[in-house]
């Protein structure tokens, strides 16, 4: 296709046919992308703003000046499964560290368990954390 003028305009009629389709779709994937950052943003932080909504809605319900425990005891409790994950999380990181230390990357099925575990408790310490917060702010 090379040796011939025919084949050269052929190549490149081909060539500039396929870089507009693919100029067109980056275009289309760049603008959807941008249009629903947003709501790319708004997924991500749904969790723990749901955690912060949770404890308004519960705080003003039976708020810290009702004759309720209700109140006295959600804080309790939800201050000792904080300080329970937060444990949790500071074994999973040691056991990380160890397992690191210790076998370094030749056994790399306890390291990634002990990682995963690592990012599950760290997340749920930030979500109790945020809840409590909000159950203790006025």
């Amino acid at each position: 296709m090379l040796q011939s003028v025919p084949g050269v305009i052929l190549l490149g009629a081909i060539g500039s046919i396929i870089a507009t389709d693919l100029i067109y779709f980056v275009r289309l994937i760049f603008k959807n992308f941008v249009d629903s950052k947003e709501r790319i943003a708004k997924r991500l932080v749904y969790g723990y703003r749901k955690s912060i909504d949770l404890g308004e809605q519960f705080r003003d319900m039976h708020g810290p000046y009702s004759n309720e425990t209700r109140y006295l005891a959600s804080v309790v409790y939800e201050t000792g499964m904080f300080v329970g994950v937060a444990i949790m999380l500071l074994l999973s990181l040691a056991l990380s560290i160890l397992v690191y230390v210790m076998f370094a990357l030749e056994k790399p099925l306890p390291l990634s368990t002990f990682i995963g575990a690592t990012i599950f408790f760290a997340n749920k310490t930030l979500k109790d954390g945020l809840y409590i917060t909000s159950l203790l702010s006025q």
